[in-house]
């Protein structure tokens, strides 16, 4: 019986840890592109302009963690803040 590729996420809103389940334990880091002085910068452009940037930024996130996760036949989603419902 063969075992599939198994992949656990930790997870919040800024930092994705991908660990593949292997012997040793393979760790990706996704970061996702937001700093504090371009929300700083953002705030000042206007509360739209700052909700349209951060919806561009989490898509932009959670479509790097997806593209990583297509190859594994079982992937565990976990951390502190809901980043992992909003990916699922």
């Amino acid at each position: 019986m063969t075992t599939g590729k198994k992949l656990g996420i930790w997870m919040d809103h800024a930092n994705a840890h991908l660990m593949e389940y292997a012997d040793p334990i393979v760790t990706k880091i996704i970061s996702s592109d937001s700093t504090h002085e371009e929300k700083e910068f953002t705030l000042q452009k206007g509360e739209s302009f700052m909700q349209r940037k951060n919806q561009q930024q989490e898509a932009a996130f959670y479509k790097a963690i997806a593209g990583s996760i297509k190859d594994y036949d079982e992937v565990l989603l976990f951390g502190p803040t809901n980043a992992r419902v909003e990916l699922l």
